[in-house]
């Protein structure tokens, strides 16, 4: 942090929080945690000192295109882009960051930034480093928190790779092979997200949810998780995840803001992590890349295709 003294609640180390995760799905409980992207971070800390005193500046172009095409947002019909992400910014303060029961601390890029926001509408979460959220950097089956999902317990995997992910159920065994991530006893139900129309405008949501927005997909994924009769869920879906992990944790169901790792946790690549010195040692022949069918048209624009 250059030099400066980190403020907040203590923070855990990885493995005292990957076993606070474990605790809460061995034991049922119904919390929601997850992380701050870095398009997130920096959204709602243009509109906490840009948007909401007497001047409202209009959030700069690398903003609206990091939440938009990264990250998944999207106005409703009547909105402009700035109006969606104060929309946002807005129920996140209001309502989704202090319902959080957990939350990492990562961002190396602005940490100054996520801890004052984290300190000061998530004051009351634990706080623990991004990979206690990834179960496979734990040494130890027990520390595993997916692991410990108590037997027959659905398990919602919330990602745009729903039908890969559908086409890796029942390998679990062959994709982690040497370190065991899933109970086998423990049914996995894809749900499927989609992406934003700035990303992939041939193949998004549907027009009903694109009428009226980012959060009508909010509403659309947790009705379909609470259908499905999962009580855990993990949720990759950019920066749509926090508020669905919130309106599940309303709903009892247990939600964990997986991010990239969703993928990772089904045994679908991306060229992120070709290269990773931990998780590419995972890949093994039953590991499969994006089916095309889910790989956006402007992929490109995601880090050069990131995730696909």
């Amino acid at each position: 942090m250059g030099g400066v003294s980190r403020q907040g609640p203590p923070l855990l180390t990885q493995r005292e929080g990957a076993i606070w995760l474990a605790a809460q799905v061995a034991s049922r409980k119904v919390f929601a945690t997850g992380k701050l992207g870095t398009s997130e971070t920096e959204a709602l800390w243009f509109y906490l000192t840009m948007r909401t005193g007497e001047t409202k500046y209009p959030y700069v172009s690398d903003i609206k295109k990091n939440m938009t095409v990264n990250a998944g947002l999207f106005p409703a019909k009547d909105q402009t882009i700035d109006e969606a992400i104060d929309e946002w910014a807005n129920q996140m303060i209001a309502a989704v960051l202090p319902e959080l029961d957990g939350v990492a601390e990562w961002n190396t890029l602005n940490p100054l930034q996520e801890g004052e926001i984290l300190n000061h509408f998530s004051s009351k979460s634990k706080r623990f480093p991004a990979r206690s959220l990834e179960p496979y950097y734990e040494a130890e089956q027990a520390t595993r928190w997916t692991f410990r999902i108590p037997d027959r317990v659905k398990v919602a995997v919330v990602t745009p790779f729903a039908l890969s992910a559908t086409a890796q159920l029942g390998k679990q065994s062959a994709l982690w092979p040497t370190v065991p991530v899933w109970n086998p006893a423990c049914p996995l139900i894809p749900i499927k997200a989609h992406y934003s129309p700035y990303l992939s405008p041939d193949a998004t949501w549907p027009e009903s949810i694109l009428e009226g927005g980012w959060k009508f997909a909010v509403r659309a994924v947790a009705e379909a998780v609470v259908a499905s009769g999962a009580k855990v869920a993990i949720v990759g879906v950019g920066a749509l995840s926090l508020p669905i992990a919130v309106a599940l944790k309303k709903r009892g169901v247990a939600a964990i803001h997986t991010g990239g790792a969703t993928q990772i946790l089904c045994g679908i690549k991306g060229r992120r992590w070709l290269t990773h010195s931990v998780i590419s040692t995972f890949f093994n022949p039953s590991w499969i890349e994006p089916l095309d069918m889910e790989v956006p048209s402007n992929r490109t624009l995601v880090e050069g295709g990131c995730y696909w």
